[in-house]
Formats: C-alpha cells, structure tokens, sequence
C-alpha cells in the first residue's frame, strides 16, 4: 500500500510532518468522508502546505490507503504488546482479556479507524493486507489459548481463537460505525461475553457446557 506514496518521510521532523497529515485526513474523512473532504482542507488542517501535502500523498486515495496500513500496524502492535509479557510471566486470562479489549477498543476508537471503516466500498483494495491480519491474528491467539488449555486439540484451538477475534472486531466494527465512543458499559458487556465463551474451554475441560 504505501508504494501508493510519492515518497517516505526519513527524518523525524519529516515524519511529525507525515503523521499530521495523516491525522489531518483521519479528522476530515471521518466527519465528512472522501468525497467531501479536499486536498486543501486537509493541508490546512494539518497546518501545512499543499505543496508540502503534494510530496508524500498524489491524492485523497494514497491518503486513504495510508490511513488503511496504519490501523493495520496498531491492530498488529496491540497484540505484540501483550504476547511479551506472558512469555514471562503468564497472567489469568480473565486478565488477558480485559487487556485485549481495552487495547483493540484504543485503537478503534483512533478517527483513523472510522475514516477507513466509513469507505467500505474502497476497502476491497486491501483486503488482502486485511485478511492476512486477521489470519494471523487467530493464529497468534490460537497459541496462547493453548497455553490455557493445553488439552484441546488444535482444531478446537482455532475455533475458540476464531470466535474471540471475530467476536472483538465485530463489536466495536457495529460501534465505531455507529458513533459510539466505546465508552465503559459497553467494554464490560464485551468483557462478560468473553468471559462466560472462554471459561468452559479454559476453566473446564474443554467441552462445551
């Protein structure tokens, strides 16, 4: 996606740069969507040129698909953050799953990622980068399951790692799109859920009840 862009950001100052930009888009896609959004609204949110803007992004479309690959990389980040820890020291996964939803609920709730899941429509251009995430995610996930639940067969593991990553990302895709802020409430209910799935697997014997 980012040989979209017309050039990297390489100095830090060049990246500030880029990133205001970015957030600039995020704002203004998110409030307005593409089609209402100029080139110059967002040079001008970001408080920079549009001759600056014109350097790094052709168009709103190369500003898109770079606001597509930057919640690709937290969504990715938010999992590398957790996995480190239990490597070391393994918490309860009530724990584990507080932390993962509070994680994924702060990166939902970045304007970046309503700005993309508001353009669906334009999202089929990285599906692909989309899907192989998401793949990858159930994967990692089904690993750690295992380390709960040592006794369920690898198919099992990949059914309880699909469910509680599908389950994540469709409720706070259905609230993002629909404004929400994800507030306290609704991350407890998401909680509880989980919870209540995972605890036969990881508490019992792994049969469900």
């Amino acid at each position: 996606m980012t040989a979209r862009l017309r050039k990297k950001p390489v100095q830090a100052r060049s990246r500030r740069r880029f990133e205001a930009m970015l957030d600039a888009a995020a704002e203004l896609f998110a409030r307005e969507g593409l089609e209402g959004t100029t080139m110059d609204a967002i040079a001008s949110r970001a408080g920079t040129s549009i001759g600056s803007l014109y350097q790094y992004f052709p168009d709103k479309e190369a500003l898109f698909f770079a606001l597509a690959e930057r919640v690709l990389e937290r969504s990715r980040a938010v999992f590398d953050a957790l996995v480190p820890a239990m490597e070391q020291e393994r918490p309860p996964w009530t724990e584990l799953v507080d932390r993962a939803v509070e994680g994924f609920a702060a990166v939902s709730r970045d304007a970046s990622v309503r700005a993309v899941w508001m353009h669906l429509q334009r999202y089929g251009q990285i599906a692909e980068a989309d899907a192989a995430l998401h793949e990858e995610l159930i994967e990692r996930s089904a690993v750690v399951v295992g380390w709960y639940a040592p006794h369920l067969a690898p198919a099992e593991l990949r059914r309880v790692a699909t469910m509680t990553v599908d389950v994540i990302g469709a409720v706070l895709f259905m609230s993002t799109l629909r404004g929400a802020r994800h507030d306290e409430t609704m991350l407890a209910e998401l909680r509880r859920v989980l919870r209540r799935y995972l605890r036969p697997y990881l508490d019992g014997e792994g049969r469900e009840p």
